[in-house]
């Protein structure tokens, strides 16, 4: 008398069973710990790993049991067979994806550790060359001649200031701006030996983080506006104040720089100068896109705007 084998479980069967789950979530731990290492947030990770567990799992089993059913024992045994080393396999594919998340991990890690470095060095260079300039000028008897130099220094020490703050920040791509400014005037001052009870200055800058690219005409276009408001605003001791101001509106920033001095004389067009300091307001102002006016009630003022760039808050 022959007898019929039992016909091997089909995956509904499987998974309802309670043994089938390991291999059901094994692709979304994966996901999971790719997420992780990529630096997602732990909210999305979990729901990478969770989401469509359940409603797979249903469907996967009323399709795999009606086949199994229909076809007879051999898609049965064959889905059996095919699950038959599921611990093993999910260990094996659990340490892999660990492994991984360790690799990208300290991939980023050197990455992060070069980018320092790289800004490390590109201030270390630029206040080697602007310490040459101050003993190229002190070596210069030519009064003018030792202002172009230091004025150059000052331009120098500007994009070397980016690059320490973006050096000592955890943020490697964006600048703290409000932090980068008061450094900067505070730098100026000191530079050109300003009485500050004789002549304020004032700094009102937004929580705002500029990237590189931003920050170093930025950071130029202050300097430059500053400096020579301190050269040729406050003439025979007079007092005054000096601010700078910027801030965000809709999809621009707007940076305000101006002083209560002398004012520059209407004879001047601001537009058309050819020194440098003016001429590079208006190179830097197109480098950002920027449109740049000057208003010339109550001193001098002028207003930079240009567009925000993607990933600049």
């Amino acid at each position: 008398m022959s007898t019929t084998a039992p016909s091997p479980p089909g995956l509904g069967r499987f998974l309802r069973s309670g043994q089938g789950w390991p291999y059901l979530l094994t692709p979304f731990i994966l996901i999971a710990v790719f997420l992780e290492a990529a630096g997602a947030q732990p909210a999305l990770v979990f729901f990478a790993s969770a989401a469509g567990v359940i409603p797979t799992a249903a469907l996967m089993g009323r399709a795999t049991e009606e086949l199994a059913d229909r076809s007879g024992p051999g898609i049965g045994g064959l889905l059996n067979v095919t699950f038959g080393n599921a611990p093993e396999l999910i260990i094996a594919l659990f340490a892999l994806g660990q492994g991984l998340h360790e690799v990208v991990k300290a991939s980023l890690r050197e990455k992060e550790i070069l980018l320092k470095e790289i800004h490390h060095r590109v201030k270390n260079n630029l206040q080697i060359t602007s310490s040459l300039l101050r003993l190229q000028a002190s070596r210069i008897p030519v009064a003018e001649a030792q202002q172009f130099l230091r004025e150059s220094q000052d331009r120098i020490r500007s994009m070397a200031l980016v690059h320490e703050m973006l050096y000592r920040s955890d943020d490697l791509a964006r600048v703290d701006f409000a932090a980068y400014t008061r450094s900067l005037v505070q730098q100026l001052m000191r530079s050109y030996g300003v009485d500050v009870r004789r002549l304020a200055h004032v700094v009102e800058v937004e929580d705002i983080l500029l990237g590189i690219d931003e920050a170093v005409p930025c950071g130029l276009i202050i300097n430059e506006l500053v400096a020579n408001a301190l050269k040729h605003a406050f003439p025979a001791d007079r007092a005054g104040r000096i601010w700078v101001r910027m801030g965000a509106e809709d999809r621009r920033f707007i940076l305000r720089v101006g002083d209560d001095g002398v004012g520059i004389p209407d004879r001047i067009d601001f537009r058309e100068s050819q020194t440098l300091g003016l001429q590079l307001v208006r190179t830097l102002t197109d480098q950002l896109e920027g449109t740049v006016t000057l208003d010339r009630a109550g001193g001098t003022h002028f207003t930079i705007i240009f567009p925000r760039r993607s990933g600049v808050t």
